[in-house]
This record gives structure tokens, sequence and C-alpha cells, in this order.
């Protein structure tokens, strides 16, 4: 899902559960196909300046696993000629539907 991602930029403690990762840069197709755009829109940059993860260890069957997203900024274009349809949204794919 990242396009820079490099061991320097991550900040995990495994044991605690926490993890975070600042100034990422996401890949736009992966964001295109989860977010079901119009043909005629195609995203050009997605830029994400701080994640954070907390996972519960002890409790992986009854609490969460939260993903935040502090800021996100997508850039878009038109296209002149519509771009091909997204495929079936990654989201729809994993929950079966």
């Amino acid at each position: 899902f990242t396009k820079n991602l490099s061991p320097d930029k991550i900040n995990l403690s495994t044991l605690k559960g926490q993890g975070q990762l600042t100034n990422l840069e996401l890949d736009e197709e992966v964001v295109q196909n989860l977010l079901d755009l119009p043909t005629w829109l195609a995203i050009t940059r997605v830029f994400c300046n701080k994640a954070s993860i907390r996972i519960q260890w002890t409790k992986l069957k009854t609490h969460p696993i939260c993903l935040y997203l502090d800021k996100v900024e997508v850039e878009m274009r038109t296209c002149e000629e519509p771009r091909p349809p997204n495929g079936q949204s990654p989201i729809a794919v994993a929950s079966g539907q």
C-alpha cells in the first residue's frame, strides 16, 4: 500500500502493540480501487503525514486492531479518455460480497 516505506521510517513497539509511520506516500492504484471513483477521475498522488496502529495482543478475539490516519491528501486529475473501471473493491472481496 505504500511506495516509500523503509525500515528507518518504522517506529514500532511490538510488545506494547503500538506503531507509528510518518510521511507515507500511498499507492495511487490501491486507493483508487478502494474509493471506486468515476472513470473520468484518476488519482495522481496520495500522501499521509502520520499513521498509527494499536494492537491489543492479549485481546485479539474481542478487541479490534485500530489504525489511525492523521492527515491524508489525495490529488486527482480529470481524464481526457475515461480510464478502465475499477475491479471489485478489495473491501467487498474481503467481506465476501
